[in-house]
């Protein structure tokens, strides 16, 4: 790869107790060229490097001999940024994502040696922040020239993505 790796530094706690685990994790991401994982070229290019610094709660518990419940909640923050290529995306304000899952998972459950789970979950979403992007907002008709404005666009979907699986 020609453009370098997201640096990344974390620490774990791991503690188990009966019958319950919990794992603390604080964590930092330093990007480069990209921004939340987005790269680009030519006129969406990024020439950024922000950091994101997150936490994340994760616990499971035996809930019955052979069956166990686990969650897990996570927040991040990412700082603003600007961009230093010369593109459509001047940078954006600061941020935040969270993501959470919950599931169920039982052993035994049909035959001998055999596993059944399931989850449901929400992967990472940006829940504030703005992109800053110039775009072409009107045209001169006599001479065709544009003008261009800077304008701040809404990192936030207007949905929630859910992820239900069930593993045997």
């Amino acid at each position: 790869l020609s453009e370098p790796r997201p640096e990344y530094a974390g620490v774990e706690l791991h503690k188990a107790f009966a019958g319950l685990t919990g794992v603390v994790t604080l964590g930092q991401m330093q990007e480069h060229n990209s921004a939340m994982g987005m790269t680009g070229t030519g006129a969406m290019a990024l020439a950024a490097t922000p950091r994101t610094r997150f936490a994340t709660l994760a616990a499971s518990v035996a809930i019955l001999d052979k069956t166990a419940l686990a969650a897990m909640f996570s927040i991040g923050r990412t700082r603003a940024y600007t961009n230093g290529a010369a593109s459509l995306i001047d940078g954006a304000s600061a941020s935040r994502t969270v993501a959470w899952s919950l599931g169920i998972a039982g052993r035994d459950v049909l035959h001998a040696g055999d596993s059944l789970g399931l989850s449901v979950s929400m992967p990472v979403k940006t829940v504030s922040g703005a992109m800053r992007v110039t775009t072409a907002d009107i045209q001169d008709p006599d001479t065709g020239a544009l003008q261009f404005v800077s304008s701040a666009l809404s990192m936030r979907p207007s949905g929630t993505e859910k992820v239900f699986e069930l593993a045997y």
